[in-house]
């Protein structure tokens, strides 16, 4: 049972990065770098211009899949925590954690995608 938690937490995980990543791609960087952006008025009117005037809306769906993988990678290390002692559990977060951190989908939620210089 828990081999099937941990497997659920992690499509929940890959899922929500891949959405996040989508929206990387679309507007050239990471989430992080996309907030501290909107302060410069320049920007958004690139974002507005170029990419989508409907931007706030993409910008909603970013934050909820990014905050929610978030939670979720939480959720699996709180889980492995709890249940040191059961080797099967411990073995099963073992090996999603390897996954993860070496799942093409995780590295690039990690940065490891090209930026859109021209929009910073």
């Amino acid at each position: 049972m828990q081999d099937f938690t941990a497997d659920q937490i992690r499509s929940k995980i890959t899922e929500l990065n891949q959405r996040d990543i989508a929206y990387a791609q679309k507007y050239g960087m990471r989430y992080e770098s996309f907030i501290q952006n909107l302060e410069d008025i320049e920007f958004v009117e690139k974002i507005e211009a170029e990419i989508s005037k409907i931007w706030e809306i993409d910008l909603i769906e970013w934050e909820f899949c990014h905050e929610r993988a978030q939670d979720w990678i939480k959720v699996l290390s709180a889980k492995s925590e709890s249940v040191r002692s059961d080797d099967a559990w411990q073995a099963s977060i073992t090996r999603t954690a390897g996954s993860l951190a070496h799942d093409p989908i995780v590295r690039e939620a990690q940065g490891e995608y090209e930026v859109r210089e021209e929009l910073l």
